[in-house]
């Protein structure tokens, strides 16, 4: 799986690129990202994986976690249109389970 990103100076219009962004992509990349940022960690050491795809309008996102002791894998489906928010949700699932044992 890979995604392409294009990054352009602000103010600028890109009107010419609307012919090749994907929506599914775009929304698969938003939870995946936001599970990932939600997860990072200080040392940058743990291994951390994110994947998502889209079913119908909803999203389901798998995240791996490893704190170096335990390993971690949950999944969450939610509304296409709350994808970064499936991501988040996914991430503060997973923390509470690695601090308190549950979900």
């Amino acid at each position: 799986q890979g995604i392409l990103v294009l990054v352009g100076r602000t103010g600028e219009t890109f009107d010419c690129l609307s012919g090749i962004d994907d929506f599914i992509s775009r929304c698969c990349a938003k939870a995946e990202r936001s599970f990932v940022a939600a997860m990072e960690s200080d040392t940058c050491a743990e291994p951390i994986a994110a994947f998502a795809r889209v079913q119908d309008q909803e999203i389901s996102l798998i995240g791996f976690y490893s704190d170096g002791e335990r390993n971690c894998k949950m999944q969450l489906t939610g509304p296409l249109k709350e994808a970064r928010q499936v991501g988040e949700q996914l991430a503060k699932k997973m923390k509470n389970w690695y601090e308190q044992g549950e979900e």
